[in-house]
């Protein structure tokens, strides 16, 4: 069996296994005279070789695509008949930042990766013009902001949702990939995924409940919230009768709050103040800001 380190910007095999450092894949790839046997590293695993990656190269991606690759493995096949060739690569479709537009440039692991407003603005021109000419007709019939490229490949994000990739080369009047168009058009009507089909999350976002022998009104918010769903809140908090009565306002579920929701929850702690209220705020995660 054969391992290949195929991930050429973030190589990790050697790291993994504790192997040395050596030539490797893309030594090869770069260079058709250097012996295959240069490139390999026995493990104290039995019948298990590695190639690292190698030497990054200016035209990593050239160097991959080319007919030199498929050489290559053939020789190492020949070689070895009957071998096993396994290649450690990074994603083969485009997933992942698919993801982390989705998540407002957060990736699915918490880490933010891109600015909020950066994210924003790629979804905009990818809503507007990442179909090319059919850009208008994508976005009323399928409904999800997407991106296509002539190679084939076709990534779709539905913001706070989901991030989706195909790839298949067979191209359309319009440059886009003909399969992943179908594959995008089935999606979006069998699993309601156009951007202007959006569920009433805001009845939902809140609910007014009594605890204690003396009865204290306990407003519990969940999700993540913005305008629509702050206004929801306010509405729930206005109809508390004016009064000493204490006011518990609890943000134990509640995962994200924008600028606008914050000022506007922050507006109707200060008025139940105004109206008498004890008020009390559970927020662990200090979503509006702990410094109010």
């Amino acid at each position: 069996m054969l391992l290949i380190d195929a991930d050429i910007a973030k190589p990790s095999v050697l790291e993994t296994l504790g192997l040395p450092d050596g030539p490797g894949l893309m030594d090869a790839l770069a260079d058709p005279h250097l012996p295959l046997g240069d490139c390999l590293i026995q493990t104290d695993i039995p019948g298990l070789k590695v190639m690292p990656a190698g030497t990054q190269h200016m035209h990593d991606t050239e160097l991959l695509a080319s007919a030199r690759t498929e050489t290559l493995l053939a020789q190492l096949e020949q070689g070895a008949p009957g071998r096993i060739i396994i290649l450690d690569s990074p994603p083969v479709l485009a997933a992942s930042p698919a993801a982390v537009l989705a998540g407002q440039g957060r990736a699915p692991d918490g880490e933010q990766l891109l600015e909020p407003q950066v994210a924003r603005q790629v979804l905009s021109v990818m809503a507007t013009c990442g179909m090319y000419d059919a850009a208008g007709d994508w976005l009323t019939t399928v409904g999800i902001p997407a991106k296509s490229g002539v190679a084939g490949g076709l990534i779709g994000v539905l913001p706070g949702q989901v991030g989706i990739a195909v790839f298949s080369p067979r191209l359309d009047r319009h440059g886009n990939s003909a399969r992943g168009v179908r594959v995008f058009e089935r999606l979006s009507r069998d699993m309601g995924l156009h951007l202007m089909e959006v569920s009433d999350v805001a009845r939902s976002v809140v609910r007014r409940v009594e605890r204690g022998g003396s009865r204290v009104a306990v407003h519990e918010v969940a999700g993540d919230l913005r305008f629509v769903e702050a206004e929801r809140v306010l509405r729930s908090l206005e109809e508390e009768p004016e009064g000493e009565a204490p006011v518990v306002l609890d943000l134990e579920r509640v995962h994200r709050v924008n600028d606008v929701a914050r000022r506007m929850l922050l507006e109707g702690v200060r008025r139940l103040h105004l109206d008498g209220h004890d008020v009390r705020l559970v927020d662990p995660s200090a979503v509006l800001g702990g410094g109010d």
